[in-house]
């Protein structure tokens, strides 16, 4: 089975998720009966022995993710979800983002440029807009995409869509967060954007946490990393490493921002920026930074 992460071939066979098993969390996780039913959805967990990424096979149909996303996830309830969520994170990476604009603004008296790949209600914009990013979207969400225009945002649905040239005059930062488990061809998209940023361009990524036990019935049938359907690979760091390597990218670690260039030259800079860096991990597991030389 070939690896979507490393593209190793190198894989094996974990855990079988059965279509009757598969069905039956759809009903209870979703509230609605009488999903997908023309479709298959019995699928297979596999581990790779090269990059070590969990992956379901085969992944969900065209079909099945169109309709997921635009009309079987309650808008409601993926609202108060996403706006109930820590304070102390969103803190951080408030703090986050005012470091990495006063990094990119040392290249450019523009502002940086900001793309959110995958934005959602859009928390992320909100705070990037604060820290003085020019800010694009991608969201297919319809209802999603509605609320972010009426805010303001200037939101695309697709990526064939995004004035990606923009991206290649200075260099931006893309927020990829908690997408790439939920797309087939990961690859793609990193290729994608990684051949259109200028070299000094950041890529952040968050995902799921990786857990080498999670490879049995009760952690796989819940809203876990690799719940059926939605969350289609779970990444190792092993695994991110190789996507970035093989897209032209690098990945570094948060403390590592502080060197690209040296924007804080003097002690009293650059000490607190360092310690904020590289305990931020910390408070954001399976939190991962690409950077395009």
């Amino acid at each position: 089975m070939i690896c979507p992460s490393c593209h190793s071939p190198n894989s094996r066979s974990g855990f079988i998720c059965s279509d009757s098993a598969v069905r039956q969390f759809i009903t209870s996780y979703y509230n609605k009966d009488h999903l997908f039913e023309s479709e298959c959805l019995r699928t297979t967990v596999y581990t790779c022995a090269n990059c070590g990424c969990h992956f379901h096979n085969p992944f969900p149909s065209e079909k099945i993710l169109s309709e997921l996303y635009s009309n079987t996830i309650c808008s409601r309830k993926s609202y108060e979800r996403y706006f109930s969520r820590k304070k102390t994170r969103n803190h951080l990476f408030s703090i986050l983002l005012n470091i990495i604009a006063f990094y990119l603004g040392s290249f450019s008296k523009q502002k940086p440029f900001l793309l959110d790949y995958g934005c959602g209600w859009g928390q992320s914009l909100d705070y990037a807009r604060v820290s003085g990013f020019s800010l694009y979207g991608l969201e297919i969400s319809p209802s999603k995409s509605l609320y972010l225009h009426g805010k303001g945002y200037p939101v695309f649905s697709s990526v064939d869509e995004i004035p990606l040239g923009i991206l290649s005059a200075y260099p931006s930062l893309i927020l990829l967060q908690q997408v790439l488990e939920h797309l087939p061809d990961p690859s793609q998209h990193i290729r994608a954007i990684s051949n259109h940023i200028s070299p000094g361009s950041i890529i952040y990524i968050t995902v799921p946490p990786y857990k080498h036990s999670q490879l049995n019935a009760r952690a796989i049938f819940s809203k876990g990393a690799l719940q059926p359907i939605e969350h289609l690979i779970n990444y190792s760091r092993r695994s991110m490493n190789h996507l970035a390597s093989h897209n032209g990218l690098q990945m570094i670690s948060l403390s590592s921002l502080v060197r690209y260039p040296p924007s804080y030259p003097n002690s009293i800079s650059y000490f607190p920026v360092y310690a904020f860096l590289s305990i931020y991990s910390l408070f954001r597991p399976g939190t991962y930074f690409f950077y395009k030389q």
